[in-house]
């Protein structure tokens, strides 16, 4: 289809385009110059979309919540984390945690590729399913209360 499409089109190569031609005479230089490389290249930057924002999903007014958050970013979204964090939210509630146990939306851990992400009290689980998520929240609030004893 490709092929059928290039046959009809008057241009073929970005040098015959008149425009192109007049943009590298009036801004660029020649094709490979300095100016035309520094306009034309990019680079790619990570850049966080939304710093810092979550958005809590889980009712509860315990002091000390275990905080729980997942990334809804578009990486982690397409490796499943919607569901991730909706089946995280039905746990947390008809498990009668939500006084100990806050679930939040966020974007963003800087680890697109290894998705979906999950932090639960500081330790960050990635490629995180149902089951590591839970026992993560299961191991952090067994340890809480030894935290708060010792």
């Amino acid at each position: 289809g490709l092929y059928d499409a290039d046959r009809t089109l008057e241009l073929h190569k970005a040098q015959d385009n008149p425009y192109v031609r007049a943009c590298y005479e009036r801004h660029l230089g020649h094709p490979g110059s300095a100016r035309a490389h520094e306009t034309l290249h990019t680079r790619y930057h990570s850049r966080r979309r939304i710093a810092s924002e979550e958005v809590p999903l889980t009712p509860g007014a315990g002091e000390e919540r275990l905080a729980v958050s997942v990334c809804v970013g578009t990486s982690c979204y397409l490796r499943g984390s919607q569901e991730l964090l909706r089946r995280l939210v039905e746990h947390v509630e008809s498990s009668g945690l939500a006084e100990r146990v806050e679930v939040n939306a966020t974007f963003c851990f800087e680890r697109c590729d290894r998705g979906p992400t999950v932090r639960v009290n500081g330790t960050v689980l990635e490629k995180c399913s149902l089951a590591s998520a839970r026992a993560a929240i299961e191991a952090a609030l067994a340890a809480a209360p030894a935290a708060k004893g010792g």
